[in-house]
This record gives C-alpha cells, structure tokens and sequence, in this order.
C-alpha cells in the first residue's frame, strides 16, 4: 500500500497520543478518583486521536471507506472539547484548593454547557457535510460554524477564569501553581487551534483549511494550527502533571 501524505500524518499522531495514552492513564490512577476528572479528559483526547488516526489509516485500503473516513474526521474534529473540559476542571481544582473560593462554583461549571453544545454541533456538522446532498452540506457547514463560534467565546472565558485564579496563585498549593502557570503556555495554543476550526468552517473553498485534503498544503497547515498545538498542549499537562503529583507527595510527607 502506497502511503498518501495524510497517511504519513496519521501514523505520526499514532505515534504522539499512543504515548500520551498510558501517561494519561498513570496520571488518572495517581490522582484518584476524587480529583481525576482532567486526566480523564486527555485520556477521551489520546483515544479520539487514536481511533481518528486508526480509522483514517484503514479506509485507504477499505472496499467501502466513506464510514471509516467519516469517523476520522469527525474524531479530529472534536478533539477541543476534552482540552476545554480539561482545564476547567483544573481550574476547579484550584478555586477548590484555595483558603477562600475565588470563584463561584457554579460559574466555573456554566462553560461546560456551551462546550457540549458545541461538540453536538461539531459532530453532527463533520458528519453532514460528508454528504452529497447540496442542502445538508450547507447545514453542516453552519453547524460547523456555529460550533467554531462556541468555541471561541467559551475559551475567551476561560482565559478570563485563568486570570482570575492566578491572581491568587500565591495562595494556591503548589501543585495548582504549576497547573496554573502552565496554562499561560496552553491558553494559547488553544487559540490557534480554535482559529483555526473558524477558517476551516468559514473557508469551505480554500484548500488550505481542508481536514480531509491530501494537499501538502493543508496537511502542513492542519498540522501547523491544530495537530501541533494539540500535542503540545497535552504533553505540557501531562508532564505539569507529574511534577504536580510529586509536589504533592513531598507536601504529604512534610505534613
């Protein structure tokens, strides 16, 4: 089997989250169950990425790929969700570790529901568009663009919240600085990978911003704005994770 330059890129995010994947999981188990909640976000992010690259890979070869190619996409299209979900319970953690609430529980909850939206949206938008019907792939390219537009407002609030628990940073225990810090990094990160979920849904006739397209251009650019940064970001969170983790034995130990 002769490898396309969107195979080449498959086995490479293969490669990434299959590594991500056990980190993940020692990650959920040290932290247990009370405050395992994130880890289990990059957990869902590593399996996504997983079962996109797998699925991506053996259409090639399938008598009949459109099911499989239509997994794919719709697994890379909805790999914001679990960052978002992520770092909100991150953020969680922190407002509940710090000597006073900083923020209202309630308001750091109220993004998750705009977040689940959106990856309705997102699903339903990727899955429509893969259609023949001129009707349905425009109503998958709204809903695609309504997802994108979520998202964009959801992380515009996220920044705030990071905002406002790091000015309190200092009161914070050491293993919610570290969290903290971090998503001064992933924070952006998260924004290129959300423009570029915008231009891929307000740029349906540019090539550039295809998620399907064997074009070198796209690929690159794909990889540039969204597969990047969302590499990145999880192994920012995973190794902020383990420093995090030891900081808390050392405090445990201390008293």
């Amino acid at each position: 089997m002769t490898l396309t330059h969107r195979n080449i890129l498959d086995l490479v995010v293969l490669f990434v989250f299959a590594e991500i994947l056990p980190l993940a999981a020692i990650l959920l188990r040290r932290y247990g169950l009370r405050r395992s909640a994130g880890w289990i976000y990059m957990l869902v992010l590593a399996a996504l990425r997983i079962t996109g690259s797998i699925t991506g890979l053996t259409s090639t070869s399938a008598s009949d790929p459109r099911s499989l190619l239509e997994a794919s996409i719709i697994c890379y299209s909805i790999g914001l969700t679990p960052i978002l979900l992520l770092t909100l319970s991150f953020l969680r953690n922190a407002n509940n570790n710090a000597p006073k609430p900083i923020l209202s529980s309630i308001l750091l909850r109220l993004p998750d529901v705009p977040i689940i939206v959106a990856l309705a949206l997102a699903i339903l938008g990727s899955t429509k568009v893969m259609g023949t019907d001129t009707k349905e792939l425009n109503t998958g390219v709204d809903f695609l663009k309504y997802a994108s537009i979520i998202f964009a407002a959801t992380l515009a609030v996220i920044g705030l919240f990071i905002l406002l628990i790091a000015r309190a940073r200092a009161s914070l225990p050491a293993a919610d600085r570290k969290l903290i810090t971090i998503m001064f990094f992933t924070w952006p990160l998260m924004a290129v990978k959300v423009l570029y979920g915008i231009l891929s849904a307000f740029e349906r006739d540019s090539k550039a911003f295809s998620s399907t397209s064997n074009d070198i251009v796209s690929i690159v650019v794909q990889v540039a704005m969204s597969l990047l940064p969302e590499a990145l970001i999880a192994y920012m969170y995973v190794v902020t994770g383990f420093f995090a983790a030891k900081e808390e034995r050392v405090y445990a130990y201390h008293g």
